[in-house]
């Protein structure tokens, strides 16, 4: 969305100039009455930009309550989240006056939800995954296996999750990102010493 509000805006500017700063023709003469509505509208534009921008980083995916509270001790402005919240009243609350505050927490919210996502998406990966019970040759025994998918897929999100714990970004996710981190070599280290017994037990 980002890129592409900027571009639209960008698209506009250089349809009212010459991608050099001249204005357009009309036909072979120019109509200074033309160019005085193309400059103001241009003008307008131009000063309207920092607000594009500052709509975009508002809509960042991932800016949650708790960047509002982080706006809010930086600035003193209370963003209340509501279906009767618009842009207009950010804009009479004063929210332009932060563009920079607005941006900076607006990156870190991006990155933090990069976490987010990645964490989920792990943890629905092993939804419905489960060790299986195979009959062991004619004894009455039973054996568990995991596919060689399923293991190469333990190896992957252990680095995964280590990779993210390292990310200065990584905010509110430490706590699952630790725990997470746990449980999948917890279960790592049960597969192996389960596959060692089976073996030197059947």
């Amino acid at each position: 969305m980002r890129t592409t509000i900027s571009y639209l805006i960008q698209y506009n500017i250089n349809n009212i100039t010459g991608l050099d700063g001249a204005p357009y023709a009309v036909g072979t003469q120019q109509s200074a009455g033309t160019f005085s509505v193309a400059n103001e509208i241009k003008t307008q534009i131009e000063e309207y930009k920092p607000m594009i921008r500052l709509l975009e980083d508002i809509l960042t995916q991932g800016m949650k309550r708790r960047h509002w509270d982080i706006f809010y001790e930086k600035t003193g402005i209370k963003i209340i989240l509501s279906t009767k919240l618009n842009f207009k009243k950010c804009l009479v609350l004063g929210v332009p006056n932060y563009i920079e505050e607005i941006k900076e927490i607006s990156d870190n919210a991006s990155k933090e939800y990069t976490i987010e996502i990645a964490l989920n998406k792990m943890m629905d990966e092993w939804n419905g995954v489960k060790l299986q019970l195979l009959p062991y040759n004619d004894k009455d025994m039973y054996i568990s296996t995991i596919s060689d998918r399923e293991l190469q897929m333990l190896d992957d999100h252990i680095l995964i999750t280590q990779q993210l714990s390292l990310c200065s970004f990584k905010g509110v996710f430490e706590e699952p990102l630790t725990q997470w981190e746990h449980d999948l070599k917890l279960s790592k280290d049960v597969i192996k010493e389960w596959s060692e017994f089976q073996k030197y037990n059947t």
